[in-house]
């Protein structure tokens, strides 16, 4: 079994690794979740394109690597911390408030999000920002073996600790979520539920309740097996 939530973080351990390879193996001959069903091919809008332009005219640096992926074995699912928004000189240079959005996730005007797939609670879409094969700098020692996941908004590590500031997600913006990871799964690792993690992010105290939050985690949930990690005290309850 993988150790603790502190071993993910200061770096996957041969025997971790081996661990998820096992996984990703064992989910390949089991049936899929089910729900969702996958997303029609163009609903995953791909912007890879659109990355490799603004990085080849844009001054600010990139967030991958240059040396390709050794092994893919599994998942890390992130929640932005933020919602993303645009302010009126993006619309006015991209020409629309949606491509405006697509400018900003895609590093007109500051680096690429690191996560290969996003989805935009503004514009309602998830994006292929990124090749699977491509190594960003999304979640520390999770970095070369998993692919990124990111969920725009803010949400509470417990939805009992929800505050108004929070993000809310309506009953369409959750399927969309987990039709986009049942995409994510099956186009990166050629398997409908390959194994999740989630990105490894700490409070101040040490305690593992942040990232991506109970109510996304409970997405996850719907569509592939999480993580199953033997240091009980060091995950949220949320996530046993």
């Amino acid at each position: 079994m993988i150790g603790p939530w502190s071993r993910l973080y200061a770096g996957l351990t041969e025997p971790v690794r081996q661990e998820w390879a096992r996984r990703l193996k064992a989910a390949a001959h089991r049936a899929p979740a089910g729900d969702p069903a996958p997303l029609p091919q163009e609903a995953l809008v791909d912007v890879r394109g659109r990355v490799e332009h603004w990085q080849r005219h844009a001054s600010h640096g990139r967030r991958w690597y240059t040396e390709p992926r050794e092994a893919l074995e599994g998942i890390c699912v992130h929640q932005a911390g933020v919602e993303f928004g645009v302010a009126g000189y993006q619309v006015r240079a991209s020409g629309s408030d949606t491509e405006a959005m697509v400018d900003r996730i895609c590093g007109r005007w500051s680096k690429p999000l690191p996560y290969h797939v996003f989805v935009s609670i503004r514009n309602r879409t998830a994006y292929w920002l990124h090749d699977w094969s491509r190594v960003t700098w999304h979640g520390n020692a999770a970095n070369r073996g998993f692919i990124g996941f990111g969920v725009d908004g803010d949400y509470p590590g417990f939805e009992r600790n929800r505050q108004a500031k929070h993000t809310t997600l309506d009953d369409e913006m959750r399927l969309l979520v987990r039709c986009a990871l049942r995409r994510t799964s099956e186009e990166a690792t050629g398997v409908a539920g390959a194994p999740i993690t989630s990105h490894a992010v700490a409070d101040a105290k040490g305690r593992r309740t942040r990232d991506p939050g109970e109510l996304i985690w409970g997405l996850c949930r719907q569509v592939a097996p999480l993580s199953e990690w033997d240091g009980v005290r060091d995950r949220p309850e949320w996530m046993v």
